[in-house]
Order: C-alpha cells, then structure tokens, then sequence
C-alpha cells in the first residue's frame, strides 16, 4: 500500500510542476484548527477506517498527529504515509506540511530540494500558505541562491489569496526596490492591506514607511502605538525611539523608557540589549549604572544569540565585573557573536587568543585573519570599528607578531588604513609624541604626490619603515618603477620581508610595466622560478596588490606635515 501510495503522490507530481502556476483541481481545504476539532474526539481506528475510504482531513489528520505526537509518539514513516494519502487525494495543506517536515529536517533529514517539490505542489494547486513559504525561502536564500524576483513572485500570489504575512513582504519589496523597481505608494498599498486583516506587522511597515520614506512621524507614530497596542515589541522599540528623540511628539525620556522596558520585556533582543547598555554606561539624566541589571539584560539578550550582547556579557566574565571571573565562558560567548561576523568580537577573540586565552579552532581564526575579517566588514562611518584592526595588523607585519616580518606589508596596511580615515598615534610604538597620520584635503601637494595620502613626516625620514612607505607611496601616486624594483629586490633577498617569489614576482612585473632600468632582466629570473600554482597565485596576488595602489592614488592628501617647533 505504501509503496502504490508513493507512485501515486510522484504521479500527482509530475503532473502538478509543469502545469506551475495553473489551479488545480483539489477538494476544498479547511482551517487546521477545524480539521482538528472535527476529529479530535474521534478514536484513531475511525478516523483510520475515514481515511481508507478516501476522506482527506481524515488523512491530512492522521499525518499531523503522527508527526506531532499528540495522539501517541511521533511516527514519522505514518506521518509521510498519510501525509502521501493526502496529497494523493488532492488535499494541498498534506503537501505543505509535509513541505515543512523536509525543509525543518524534522523527523526526517533536511532537504530542501524535496521540500521546494512539496511546497510547489501546494503552492501551484492555490494553497496560499505554500505560496508565501516559497517567498520566504527565496527572500531569504535559506537553502536556495537568494532570489528577490522569485520570492516577489510567491509574495505576489499568496497576497492575492489574502495572506497577510506576505503582503506585508510584498509591500516591503516594494518599499526597498528589491526584485522590482522601488515604489512607495504601491507599498503603501499592500501595508494597508495587511493591517486591514488585523496584522500588526502590517500597521508597523506603515510607520516605518511614514517615518522614514516620507517624513511624517506623527503618522509614524501613530502605527507604532497602535501596533505596539496589538503587542508587536518592535513598535514598542520604535516608541522609545520615538520619545527619547522628540520625533513626531514632545521628548519623554520617561516614557521612552517605559516602552524600551516593555520591548525587553517582551523578549525582544534588541530592546534587550539597549537596557543592558543604558544600565552599563548610563545616561546620567535618566540612568544611574546598575552592572546587574545590565548583566541580566545581556544575558537575556545573548540567549537570543543577539553579538552585541555576547560581547559585553563576556566582558563582564573577564573583568571580573559583578560575576566571578571566568575565562572558558567569556571566551564561549566571543566566539559565539565572532562566528556572526560582529566586527568588535572578532577584535576581542583575536586579542584573546594573542594573550593566549583560547586557541584557534582553524586557519580563519588565527589572530591576523580575523582582524583582516574585521576590516573586510568596515561600514562607512564606521571606522572607529576597524581602526585598532589596521594599526594592529600593520604592527604584527612590522615587528614579525604571529607572523614573519614584513616591512612591505606593513607599510601597505597602514596606507590601507589611512586611506578609509583611520588615525594612527605612531608608526611604531616607540614614543608617543609622534603625530597623528590621517587623512585630509587636498592643498599643496606636489603632482607626484597628489592623489595619495602624506604619511611622509620630515623628521623620521631616516626610519626604516618610513622609507618602505615613501616608496610605497611613490608607486601608487608617480608609477615610479624604480621603488617597486627595491621592493622586488627585497622580497628576492629576504631584506625586512621574508623571501617570497610571487610577492617578488608582482612587483618586478610593476617595476617593469613603468620602465625601471633593468626590471625586465629580474622579471624574466624571478618567473623562471615559479611552478604552474605560484604563477596562477602571482597573477591574483598581482590584480590584488594593483587594485590597492589605484585606489591609494584616488585619495585627496595634505602635504607633509612638519614638526612645529621647526621654522
């Protein structure tokens, strides 16, 4: 029986995918909880000898209780069965449940191929809940290459069937231009919609929309209470923001703290979050500090898996801070909002691993990789994040920590650094009255020098390092072939940089491209030197290194700056 009930439901299949997007002919499907309570006091051999004459809720019954246990232990070969019966009957909501079991890898392994073929049988027939599950999975690439035109297109057929949720994810397409060109009005329209069927997501999209689409927030604010009335703990956290900031009412700090503590309460992370850290360095308007409290809504907060907050109740286990010092679950929790990409973790975990607390669990957690990772995530206006991440990289290359010493590399992460605004204190630590290097406007520089960034100081022209810099410099702004062939030279003799013959090789090739007097002679020995796999790797490490240079030549500079007490 089974295995004709299988053949059945691959038939139903093969039938329903390429006939995508037509109706399909299928008994009418009811509510679950009717479904439920139309067999709930039936004995399971009834309802078995229903499903064995052809009834489909009766089939589609027998599968959810199966694969929730609620009538007996879960099953999940009688689940898939009756489930199967169900489809092969026509019932839609089997497929999508069944759907769900695959994609959730609940009871049986994940497979989201299998359960795009379920969830497509579902959807194709008109089963709106399917519909909207296909946008998801598309909106959110989980499982599937991220898709925003596909999801669009799910979106737009579960709306039309009057599924709230995803009105509100078309309206929100529409709002961000993702999948389709952006258009206000027209999300408007599908936000409205939704809060018309009583969706509090709805009303809250509308306040977003008005608050920050079209600059109305007394509007806004008014969808945020009432969204926040219905229990939505985001429209409570935009209320806070709401009356902290006086936007579309008078400033109340009081009641802007009310709603922050009724978002938190709620269980929103976020909310959560801005509690623990209002009561760790507080507003001494409104906040006396309170690390306790601050702990317990962190520790709210992490459990929620919110980085931020794993950072900061992990700092509290280092300090030693109102907890009993404990390295093992600081370090645990580091890791845990690392592993999310937050940049300040992967700051923290390579710091710990440098004081030796931990040890990497693979090559991407070595300290130097992950501050790397830390300044691949550097947001625009965000460069306080990464700055401690370029100057401690450009200080491991320059002194040889956990890695070789490297003069060249050096001088390349600190023009990296400067080149997005980082400020530096000194290029090497050794006294602190060094000044600042930094980015800043185009004057008077000379036309060699125009276009990059100064980190030439007069006085320390004699240091080692300044040197490589200066001629770093050189080749990024004048294409001077002459610097890039001393560099070649230097990493051939292994002279404050280690020996490397595609690093060698990359830069006699830019020596010789800018017509440097015998560059084309040590071109040729160096690449004679390289196997199949090093020159592959030097032509990538050539686009690379020649992609920085560009963009260091773009960057506005002042001219060198000298020491004042100098006339």
């Amino acid at each position: 029986m089974k295995r004709r009930t299988a053949i059945l439901f691959w038939l139903l299949v093969g039938w329903l995918i390429p006939a995508m997007g037509e109706p399909v002919v299928a008994p009418r499907w009811l509510p679950l909880a009717e479904v439920l309570k139309q067999w709930e006091n039936q004995p399971l051999e009834a309802i078995q000898q229903a499903a064995e004459k052809g009834e489909p809720t009766a089939c589609h019954y027998l599968g959810y209780a199966y694969a929730e246990g609620f009538r007996g232990q879960t099953n999940a070969a009688q689940a898939i069965a009756w489930y199967e019966r169900g489809i092969a009957l026509g019932y839609l909501p089997s497929a999508n449940n069944l759907g769900f079991l695959h994609f959730k890898g609940k009871l049986v392994a994940r497979d989201v191929e299998k359960a795009l073929r379920y969830y497509r049988v579902a959807a194709d027939g008109g089963f709106p809940n399917a519909q909207a599950m296909l946008g998801f999975i598309y909106e959110e690439g989980n499982g599937v290459k991220q898709d925003h035109e596909e999801a669009l297109k799910w979106f737009r057929r579960a709306a039309d069937r009057g599924h709230a949720e995803a009105m509100v994810h078309l309206g929100r397409h529409y709002r961000l231009g993702q999948g389709v060109p952006k258009n206000v009005p027209e999300a408007s329209k599908w936000f409205r919609a939704a809060a018309g069927k009583g969706e509090p997501a709805g009303t809250l999209n509308l306040g977003w929309l008005y608050g920050y689409e079209q600059d109305d927030p007394a509007a806004a604010l008014k969808c945020f209470r009432e969204a926040a009335q219905q229990g939505l703990s985001e429209a409570m956290y935009e209320l806070y923001l709401s009356y902290g900031n006086g936007k579309g009412v008078a400033q109340d700090r009081d009641e802007a703290r009310r709603w922050l503590t009724l978002a938190a309460e709620a269980g929103l992370a976020r909310a959560q979050y801005r509690l623990g850290t209002l009561n760790d360095n507080p507003d001494p308007v409104t906040w006396r500090e309170n690390p306790i409290e601050a702990i317990r809504w962190y520790r709210q907060a992490a459990d929620q898996n919110w980085p931020g907050a794993q950072l900061k109740l992990a700092q509290f286990y280092l300090r030693g801070t109102a907890l009993e010092p404990d390295e093992a679950r600081a370090l645990e929790l580091v890791r845990a909002a690392a592993d999310q990409e937050y940049a300040p973790a992967l700051q923290e975990l390579a710091g710990l691993y440098a004081r030796g607390i931990g040890e990497p669990r693979r090559r991407e957690d070595q300290p130097l990789q992950l501050l790397k990772r830390v300044t691949q995530l550097q947001e625009p206006g965000e460069q306080s994040v990464s700055e401690w991440a370029y100057e401690e990289i450009a200080r491991r290359h320059q002194y040889g920590l956990g890695t070789e010493k490297d003069l060249i590399t050096a001088a390349q992460w600190y023009c990296r650094g400067a080149a997005v605004g980082v400020w530096f204190f000194s290029l090497d630590d050794k006294t602190e009255s060094r000044p600042r290097i930094r980015q800043g406007e185009t004057s008077t520089a000379t036309p060699d020098e125009r276009g990059a960034i100064s980190l030439i100081l007069p006085e320390l022209e004699s240091d080692e390092l300044l040197r490589v810099i200066r001629g770093y410099l050189r080749v990024a702004t004048a294409k001077d072939g002459a610097a890039a062939m001393l560099f070649g030279e230097r990493y051939l003799a292994g002279r404050d940089a280690p020996r490397n013959a595609v690093k060698a090789w990359c830069w006699f090739k830019l020596a010789a491209d800018n017509g440097a007097a015998g560059a084309s002679a040590k071109l040729s020995v160096s690449e004679a030197r390289l196997g199949s796999e090093q020159r592959v790797e030097a032509v990538a490490a050539l686009a690379g290194l020649t992609a920085d240079l560009r963009k260091l030549a773009t960057v506005g500079i002042p001219p060198p700056r000298r020491n004042p007490e100098q006339p």
